[in-house]
């Protein structure tokens, strides 16, 4: 199996509606996969969303420290 092969499906909880614009959200992501930092978007649904797996590296306060991010979007 490869990343290609995996779908991740998110059900949003219960009134999350309220702190996060899932429109916007949306769009965030379709931008970000057309630019190559993200995976895409299969589909939306009333109460979640369906898309692609991208593997990566979590960024974290030391790493940010010690190298350059840009490095790990180029690997």
């Amino acid at each position: 199996m490869t990343p290609d092969d995996v779908v991740l499906v998110r059900i949003y909880g219960n009134r999350t509606d309220l702190l996060i614009d899932r429109e916007r959200e949306i769009k965030a992501m379709v931008i970000l996969h057309s630019n190559g930092c993200a995976a895409p978007v299969f589909c939306q649904f009333e109460n979640g969303i369906a898309y692609g797996f991208m593997s990566g590296v979590m960024v974290n306060l030391e790493l940010t420290q010690k190298l350059p991010i840009q490095r790990y979007f180029y690997v």
